[in-house]
């Protein structure tokens, strides 16, 4: 009997210290704190090295009074007509280029093309 009571004991205090290795909570030091807390710090990034981007105008040229003209969704006489530009009117140029005789312009925030003769580049 005395055997069974030190082993049902001995068994007792092995399962209590697994159990209490298994539910202790790791401790943190206030070093540790401190580092994650620095680590969330969001700092401002580096100022980037290329230029803001220039926008270039265009003003319509070359069309009378009570006329205007053709905007086209393709750099050709065949390309279909999407919009009228009047004198004077002004539209951003398209930095992406022109095509021969037509210039690249951004209308209703899409590429569209006006053909030279009628749009000059303004001095910024």
């Amino acid at each position: 009997m005395k055997k069974f009571v030190c082993l049902s004991l001995s068994l007792l205090l092995m399962v209590s210290v697994l159990l209490t290795g298994c539910t202790k909570k790791e401790e943190t030091t206030d070093n540790e704190s401190e580092v994650s807390e620095v680590s969330s710090v969001v700092t401002p990034s580096e100022p980037s090295s290329e230029p803001e981007p220039v926008i270039v105008m265009g003003q319509i040229v070359n069309v009378d009074e009570g006329s205007y003209a053709n905007v086209r969704s393709s750099p050709s006489m065949e390309g279909q007509i999407i919009g009228q530009a009047l004198p004077d009117q002004q539209f951003e140029l398209d930095p992406t280029g022109n095509e021969g005789d037509w210039v690249k312009i951004v209308f209703n925030d899409a590429p569209a093309y006006v053909h030279k003769d009628y749009i000059a580049e303004i001095a910024s």
